[in-house]
């Protein structure tokens, strides 16, 4: 026969059992985070982070993925401050950096996010989407020696970015070097043929330039692709070609 006292511990280390069972993994929280967040269901998101930071106070990760949720909320001040608790319990990891550094440069705090962009660079010196972006921060500074450099280096990374190719494309325009922009629009298009952007640079090359194919042609193939830019060029330049 069991003793009251018995009794009362079996219960007690079967609710302990209980409490145990109800706690999820680490994995588990942030699989079910980073699914809300890949169908942009942002609150959801934010409820299973704070339910996972509640039982797992110093791990990184779910500052990290709050602070993504927020970001992409637009909160982009908030998503800083978890990003800089994420930065204190690991600083050896490059993602909340990376991301600090995109919220930042949505603030228009381009030094700060220059900073950080190049804190992420330390950390993980081969990811070129970081160059990229820092690149970017340097050409909002109007440092654009120093943007072509990292552009220049992301694409030894990955030469198939059509960002980086488009962006050191009009940052040689703005230098007034503009032929040294025609190749990386030619690979623009290769690599993306359907991008109506990249004909508009092409052609703008080619006016100031006045080289190669008739530009107003290629304003032409801007315009049928949708960048409405063209249209305003054409009507202006072309109209009597």
């Amino acid at each position: 026969m069991i003793s009251k006292l018995t009794r009362g511990i079996m219960i007690i280390i079967s609710f302990a059992f209980l409490l145990v069972s109800c706690k999820k993994e680490k994995s588990v929280y942030e699989a079910e985070a980073r699914s809300f967040l890949d169908q942009n269901k942002i609150n959801e998101a934010i409820t299973v982070l704070e339910k996972a930071i509640q039982m797992y106070s110093d791990e990184p990760a779910f500052y990290n993925l709050r602070g993504a949720a927020k970001f992409q909320n637009g909160e982009y001040q908030d998503a800083i401050s978890d990003f800089e608790l994420s930065i204190q319990l690991d600083s050896t990891d490059y993602r909340p950096y990376y991301n600090s550094g995109n919220s930042y440069f949505r603030l228009e705090n381009y030094q700060s996010a220059n900073e950080y962009f190049t804190e992420a660079a330390n950390l993980s010196p081969k990811k070129p989407d970081i160059y990229i972006n820092r690149a970017n921060t340097y050409f909002e500074l109007g440092d654009y020696p120093q943007a072509i450099r990292d552009y220049q280096f992301s694409l030894q990374l990955d030469s198939s970015s059509y960002l980086a190719n488009l962006n050191i494309a009009r940052t040689f325009i703005i230098i007034d070097s503009v032929q040294s922009a025609v190749p990386y629009l030619e690979k623009c298009i290769q690599l993306s043929p359907d991008s109506g952007e990249a004909f508009y640079f092409l052609a703008y090359s080619k006016y100031l330039t006045g080289t190669g194919e008739d530009f107003c042609t290629v304003y032409r193939r801007s315009r049928t692709l949708g960048y409405d830019a063209a249209s305003d060029v054409l009507e202006k330049v072309c109209a009597n070609s």
